[in-house]
């Protein structure tokens, strides 16, 4: 007995050398095998003890943990911080234009250098915009607002490099050079404003009657017309007025000349909010979520637990052609979505049973999703990525190279396909790369340290380069040494990564 040609598949005590890794991987960085040993009954053997897998990359560490041959590899090629260390600074959008030159916008409250001149305090919150060029060097920066709040949510660039950006504000908001500041008539109001190239404000455009008006995302097609979504409740003027005493959602589009040439609210006796929008050629893409009912004018959809997502497709005579709930039980939400050719990709997070395309999935907490679509809406494929404690998406972007990218607010661990992801402490940014034909993964970093980091915003330029800005506290370590900070209030980071 206990022999293999007694029929054992090895011998009780025998050691042999292990390794679990992918091929190639063994001997490569920090990468080694091990061994395992034969268990007592020669039936099988233990573990493998001592090996050393592949981990994510540690961009703060000279060595190649992800034992690919290139130690930091993917790890950004450089890093800023903006804030005064004294009130809370966030980034919400960002733009990247083709030769790398990047589009920040967001709020500050107290004094803000985005890398030229300090922007000066007004009292309140105030819109903040700034642009830096592929090598992170300032480039122009402004700051709009009263003594009353004012943000910007999102920004988008057309082809001329305009920017065009969208956000609320209270009291009166002046982007200078333009007959008349907008003046706020609600309690908030929203705001679409286009701002040239060289920084000069072309028009702007309220949006919102009584109540409360927040438009939260934008996009610009190749002709320079605008899409924009959000919410409202109270009274809002469209293309006609629509009235809620719920937040409804908005979607709408402008021409290049800040006209609003169609718009249409959605939404029942729950809260319903536009959250992103894309053009897909003429068509366009709309994310969010929905309370009770949603209708563009097609078949209606009943959610299915407490608050379900929600993407929809409209044609350029903004005619619904389809709808797909993303729903079942607790919460769900759409937060992101992006266009791959006439695909779809779509980043949320989703609580309790989890119903795409008829797939369910189960988390106990907030996860984050990502799904493809078809140009049908059909489903290609969907990962939903569950971990211990809660995530929060944090952008979306299709690098035009075959790949995705998505970011993550995420504490204690998760795996996004490459391995164990494991946060410094608090939420640490994790960013995960993709391949689009099956959503298989390619790469995982993450940053953070202790306390807070939430990424917020990811675009790529024409290279298929990434950016992504969001909020750090305290230290923050991109590669290049820590950027230090309060650990009180939220700064501004902005990092550029490879392809």
């Amino acid at each position: 007995i206990n022999e293999i040609d007694a029929g054992c598949t090895c011998a009780p005590g025998e050691l042999v050398d292990c390794y679990d890794g992918p091929t190639g991987t063994d001997g490569v960085g920090i990468c080694h095998g091990g061994q395992k040993m034969c268990e007592p009954g020669g039936e099988s053997f233990t573990v493998c003890f001592g090996q050393v897998v592949p981990l994510i990359e540690e961009c703060a560490s000279p060595l190649d943990e992800s034992c690919d041959g290139s130690p930091n590899g993917g790890c950004p090629f450089w890093g800023l911080r903006f804030g005064d260390e004294t009130t809370n600074d966030y980034a919400w959008g960002l733009a990247v234009l083709g030769d790398g030159t990047s589009v920040l916008v967001g709020e500050a409250i107290g004094p803000m250098d985005l890398g030229g001149n300090t922007l000066g305090a007004n009292g309140a919150t105030d819109v903040i915009i700034g642009k830096i060029d592929g090598t992170g060097a300032h480039l122009w920066s402004a700051r709009y607002g009263d003594a009353n709040d004012s943000w910007a949510n999102d920004v988008a660039v057309d082809g001329a490099g305009n920017m065009v950006l969208v956000g609320a504000f209270d009291g009166t908001l002046d982007f200078g050079g333009l007959s008349t500041p907008l003046v706020a008539v609600g309690t908030w109001d929203g705001f679409v404003a286009k701002i040239s190239a060289a920084g000069v404000a072309q028009w702007a455009v309220p949006l919102g009657d009584a109540g409360t008006t927040r438009p939260l995302a934008i996009d610009v097609d190749a002709a320079g017309n605008a899409a924009i979504t959000g919410y409202f409740n109270g009274t809002l003027t469209l293309t006609g007025q629509a009235s809620s005493s719920d937040d409804d959602g908005f979607v709408a589009r402008l021409d290049p000349s800040g006209t609003i040439t169609w718009g249409t609210t959605f939404g029942g006796s729950g809260i319903d909010h536009g959250n992103d929008v894309a053009f897909e050629s003429g068509n366009l893409i709309v994310g969010g979520v929905f309370d009770e009912t949603i209708d563009f004018g097609g078949q209606a959809q009943t959610d299915e637990g407490e608050q379900d997502g929600f993407v929809a497709k409209l044609n350029g005579s903004n005619v619904q052609q389809w709808i797909v709930p993303i729903g079942s039980t607790g919460t769900q939400e759409v937060h992101e979505v992006a266009i791959d050719g006439t695909n779809v990709v779509v980043l949320g997070l989703g609580n309790g049973t989890v119903n795409i395309a008829g797939q369910e999935t189960f988390a106990d907490l907030d996860d984050v999703f990502v799904i493809k679509l078809d140009s049908g809406g059909s489903l290609l494929w969907k990962h939903h990525f569950i971990g211990p404690e809660d995530q929060q998406p944090g952008g979306l972007a299709v690098d035009g190279q075959g790949s995705l990218w998505f970011g993550v607010s995420q504490e204690a661990t998760a795996d996004y396909g490459g391995g164990v992801v494991m946060s410094a402490g608090s939420d640490d940014w994790v960013l995960v790369k993709l391949e689009l034909t099956a959503g298989d993964h390619l790469r995982s970093l993450r940053f953070g340290d202790t306390d807070d980091q939430d990424p917020r915003a990811l675009a790529t330029d024409s290279q298929g380069n990434l950016v992504v800005t969001g909020d750090c506290q305290h230290g923050i370590d991109f590669g290049f040494g820590v950027l230090a900070g309060s650990s009180t209030y939220e700064d501004i980071c902005i990092a550029r990564l490879p392809l």
